[in-house]
């Protein structure tokens, strides 16, 4: 039996406009966080894509270091298969 205090279900357009609100506050948690690598060479789009955030550094070699010394979950595009979409 229905209890009176619960929610009903949320439409799709509710939940999706949730997600998007929620991943929007993530990510740009997550571009606050990398606003001082913007001094040491690192760049990012403006456009959010999710929660992947697409850096880059115009020294590709300084780049591959940090990605293997990270702890983070981080791939390079050059893993990408060629032609496929980043």
């Amino acid at each position: 039996m229905p209890v009176a205090t619960e929610r009903p279900a949320e439409s799709e357009h509710e939940s999706r406009w949730r997600a998007q609100a929620w991943y929007g506050v993530k990510r740009a948690d997550l571009v606050e966080g990398f606003t001082p690598l913007g001094a040491l060479g690192w760049t990012w789009p403006t456009i959010p894509v999710g929660m992947h955030l697409l850096i880059s550094h115009v020294d590709g070699l300084y780049a591959r270091g940090v990605a293997a010394r990270s702890s983070l979950d981080l791939a390079l595009l050059s893993a990408l298969p060629a032609g496929a979409a980043p």
